[in-house]
C-alpha cells in the first residue's frame, strides 16, 4: 500500500497514462503520485466514481486530490472520453505515457 501523507504537488507537469488498472500502468501512476506529480488515469469504467473507485482499489488506497481518474476505453474513439474531460485533460497535460494493453493471447 502506497502512502502519500506528506507528499505534495511538485511541479506543473499533469501526465496522462492509459492502461492504468494494469501492472505497468498501476505501477507508473504509483510512481508519479507519489512524486506528487499530477496524473490523469484512463480507467475502463462507466463513471467517474466508478473509474476513482477502480484505480484506488488497484493502488491499495484512496487517492490524493492530484490523481484523477478519467473513465474511458482505448478501443473507443478520443479514447471514449466525453467532451468536457477531453477539453479539461488536453488543456492541461503536458505529458502522454501510453501504457494501455490487450493481453488476451487467444485473440486472432
Amino acid at each position: 500500500m502506497t502512502t502519500t501523507t506528506n507528499v505534495e504537488m511538485t511541479t506543473d507537469r499533469a501526465l496522462f497514462i492509459t492502461g492504468t488498472t494494469g501492472l505497468v500502468g498501476g505501477d507508473l501512476v504509483r510512481q508519479y503520485m507519489d512524486r506528487g506529480l499530477r496524473v490523469y488515469a484512463l480507467v475502463r469504467a462507466p463513471s467517474f466514481a466508478a473509474a476513482q473507485e477502480r484505480l484506488a482499489a488497484r493502488l491499495g488506497g484512496p487517492l490524493p486530490p492530484w490523481v484523477t481518474a478519467v473513465p474511458g476505453d482505448l478501443t473507443l474513439p478520443r479514447l471514449g472520453i466525453d467532451d468536457d474531460t477531453w477539453q479539461a485533460v488536453a488543456q492541461d497535460i503536458t505529458d502522454v505515457l501510453h501504457a494501455g494493453t490487450d493481453i488476451n493471447f487467444g485473440r486472432p
